[in-house]
């Protein structure tokens, strides 16, 4: 058997990988060259398909032209795709291609996120249909799809019959972090089945190592089965890290919250962190409208300088703190146990009237406390919501009161070391109109505190509430 090598890249599979099936009379052209049919790709996007639709489908079309490949105009493809499972197998897909095809398939998805956009293609071999080839591009713009189009119909162009078991796997690329690691993260092992779906996985795993800004499989075909290699591409090091444009805040400070240091890998998880945790400080201390990107100089040798580009606004204060939902007590009243406020006439001097989100997130904890000390014990307050409008905040409390309770009976229970009656002259909390849970935390204190005098220093009151929503009362039971 003469050792004939075809190699597929596989890349970073970031989307689902789809498949059309098109009856073969929507075949554009009849198949030549390489023998390649693409059928039209599906796409994912938030925004409006329409457009992107039809400039995928006229640079695909044009792409596979000009390596003498086929391109299925997308016709009834909505039709067909609406009756098939998603995605078919390749026997699902065979009856829509002429009799006499043996060539390859190429079916895929454009998924846009934002700006990104990734190309997922599969490609069934008719000859070998145990096989499959997945590849892969991402770009930043619509702009490159033509670019992105003429690199992976290169790499489909290549791909061809293989055998199915994996004789030797190879890492390359690598300077920096250690093979061992990268082999450790590929469940894909020699004498294993040649398998695309878990190759798909592997290099997924790693991508995740985040060390690397590519990563690519070749795979060689030899008598003995597949050398699979994965080559990768490390991200560069960080040579220094800088930090611009900050009057309001030392850098000292800033730099507290900079996840990535000097002398390090560059991550794109770590840097993203950083700039939330530059933002997120910066608006702690009221500048709601601070802008931060990070910026690399490629300085050669693999390493960057990184700079976080700070552009600080003004700050924003509170304008208005309201509530939803309080029916039992105005809003004065309970804006009396919070300590948010909004702006005054002084905020200049104290810094009254900006938010501080730990501190509002206790306030919510306030607000639940007075509820449940005036008998609304099954009182909630949801998670603040901000409203930035203009140049103010406002900030809203969602407030959801339930019924209102009265204390019932009162019992107490356990070691005893005294007469019931002068531990239940001790409880405080039946004499309040409603039920109050600071009153009972006082009154567990107070009984503790007798049993300390008595000499009883590690004794526990542990109270155990029943409510009875028919007569709105709780019971009590001090063990």
């Amino acid at each position: 058997m003469t050792n004939k090598k075809n190699r597929m890249r596989l890349l970073t599979i970031m989307a689902v990988i789809t498949t059309i099936l098109l009856p073969a009379n929507l075949l554009a052209a009849p198949q030549n060259g390489p023998g390649v049919v693409f059928l039209p790709l599906r796409i994912n996007t938030l925004d409006q398909a329409g457009p992107l639709t039809a400039k995928a489908d006229r640079l695909l079309a044009e792409a596979a032209k000009g390596h003498k490949m086929s391109f299925i105009k997308r016709g009834a493809v909505n039709t067909i795709l609406k009756r098939a499972s998603w995605p078919p197998p390749l026997a699902a897909i065979i009856p829509f291609l002429p009799e006499n095809f043996t060539g390859n398939v190429a079916v895929g998805s454009l998924t846009r996120f934002g700006v990104q956009i990734s190309l997922d293609l599969t490609v069934y071999d008719l000859k070998d249909q145990a096989a499959t080839g997945v590849f892969f591009e991402e770009i930043s713009s619509e702009d490159e799809l033509a670019a992105a189009f003429e690199k992976v119909i290169g790499k489909i162009s290549a791909f061809g019959q293989r055998q199915q078991l994996i004789s030797e796997i190879k890492v390359e690329g690598n300077r920096r972090i250690d093979t061992g690691a990268i082999r450790r993260k590929i469940s894909s092992l020699p004498g294993k089945d040649f398998n695309a779906n878990i190759l798909r996985d592997d290099l997924k795993s790693v991508f995740g190592m985040g060390y690397f800004e590519d990563i690519s499989i070749s795979s060689e075909e030899t008598p003995s089965g597949h050398i699979v290699i994965f080559t990768v591409k490390e991200k560069p090091v960080i040579g220094s890290v800088k930090i611009s444009g900050n009057d309001k805040l030392e850098e000292s400070t800033i730099r507290e919250v900079i996840k990535i240091r000097a002398s390090s890998i560059i991550s794109d998880r770590e840097v993203r962190e950083s700039i939330a945790n530059i933002s997120n400080l910066y608006r702690e201390e009221g500048y709601f409208d601070t802008n931060v990107e990070a910026e690399q100089e490629d300085t050669g040798r693999g390493r960057v300088d990184l700079k976080f580009v700070i552009r600080e606004g003004k700050k924003i204060y509170i304008k208005e703190i309201n509530f939803y939902g309080n029916r039992s007590f105005s809003a004065s009243k309970i804006r009396k146990s919070i300590t948010t406020s909004k702006k005054g006439w002084f905020s200049f001097m104290t810094d009254s009237g900006l938010l501080n989100r730990e501190k509002l997130a206790h306030d919510a904890s306030r607000i639940t406390a007075f509820y449940h000390n005036n008998g609304f014990v099954e009182a909630r307050v949801g998670e603040p919501e901000i409203v930035q409008k203009n140049d103010w905040l406002y900030v809203y409390f969602n407030i959801d009161e339930g019924a209102r309770y009265k204390c019932g009976s009162i019992q107490v229970s356990g070691d005893l070391v005294v007469d019931r009656e002068v531990l239940l002259d001790l409880i405080k909390v039946d004499q309040e109109e409603f039920f109050n849970r600071m009153t009972l935390r006082q009154d567990v204190l107070r009984i503790t505190d007798y049993y300390a005098e008595k000499g009883f220093a590690f004794s526990e009151v542990s109270p155990k509430s029943t409510k009875n929503p028919a007569t709105r009362t709780v019971d009590l039971n001090f063990q």
